[in-house]
This record gives C-alpha cells, sequence and structure tokens, in this order.
C-alpha cells in the first residue's frame, strides 16, 4: 500500500475513529479500523476523510461494504452495517466553516475579483470624466487686455491688439 501525498496533511481529527476496534479476531486480538483498511490496500487517513465528508448514511454504507469484504477468518461475530454505524460515529464531522471553505472558496474568491475589476473601471471611469469636464471649461476662454475681448480655444494663442506707443 502507498500512502497519497494528502496523507501527511491529514492531523489527528481521525484517531478516535482509526484506533477504534472493528471487532475481535479469531485468534482474540482487536482489530483496528486502521488495521482493516491496511489490509484492504486503502490509505486510512484518505479513506477516512472521504468518510468524513459524506453524509452519514452513506458513509455507513460504504464502511459497512468495505468490512464485508474482509476475509471472513478475521472477525468473529461480523455485522458489517451494525459494526460501521458505530464507527462512523467516531468520525469528525465537518463544520459549518469547513463546508463554507472546501465548497464556496472558488466563488468567493471569484466574486473579489469581480469587484476589484468593477472598482477599478469605476476609478477609471470618473477619472476620464473629470478629465473632460476639465477640458471642456479650458475650451473657452476670454481674454480681456486694455478692453479688448478675444475668445481663445486651448492650444492657440490670444490675438491682442498690439500698440505703437504712447498716443
Amino acid at each position: 500500500m502507498s500512502r497519497s501525498l494528502t496523507s501527511p496533511l491529514l492531523g489527528s481529527q481521525f484517531n478516535d475513529f482509526l484506533f477504534a476496534p472493528v471487532g475481535e479476531e479469531k485468534n482474540g486480538m482487536l482489530l483496528s479500523v486502521l488495521s482493516a483498511l491496511a489490509r484492504l490496500d486503502l490509505d486510512a487517513w484518505q479513506e477516512a476523510a472521504t468518510l468524513a465528508r459524506l453524509p452519514r448514511t452513506t458513509a455507513t454504507e460504504r464502511l459497512a461494504g468495505l468490512i464485508a469484504t474482509l476475509p471472513d477468518a478475521v472477525l468473529v461475530h461480523k455485522n458489517p452495517a451494525e459494526i460501521a454505524s458505530r464507527l462512523i460515529e467516531r468520525l469528525p464531522r465537518p463544520t459549518y466553516s469547513d463546508l463554507l471553505t472546501a465548497d464556496s472558496a472558488p466563488a468567493t474568491n471569484m466574486r473579489a475579483a469581480n469587484r476589484i475589476q468593477t472598482l477599478l473601471f469605476l476609478a477609471l471611469v470618473l477619472m476620464l470624466f473629470i478629465e473632460n469636464l476639465g477640458l471642456a471649461n479650458n475650451q473657452l476662454t476670454v481674454v480681456n487686455v486694455n478692453n479688448a475681448s478675444a475668445p481663445i480655444t486651448s492650444g492657440s494663442a490670444p490675438q491682442l491688439p498690439i500698440s505703437k506707443g504712447p498716443q
């Protein structure tokens, strides 16, 4: 059996489940969930994580199926559904925040990215509006020099009357 790459990331939250006895073997020894899953060539921590994410009835059915596949010579009293039901109760239940994190993290990140893009777009539109407003105010300016008025547009010099000295 090879351990998956995610197994080391799984903590001790499954210890109560993994080290619980499945039942007594014919030689008198207790068989743990960990040993039973190892005998089935399954990664026990990964299987525990999978079972913990499933609805309780589905997890119980899956575990009962796994227990049923153990060789007959292993357990003295073998009632897979009853054993599985007892063991599944030992699994940690995911919290509401765990479900939110696992299920909606991509959607939440996407909404945040959309908000940022929207704010940046609005800031750009506002800057362009302010710039256009400033240009519109500078389009027509009247210069009054010595009682001479001349309209000017941006980019052109005012045409002022030329005086030829004192008169």
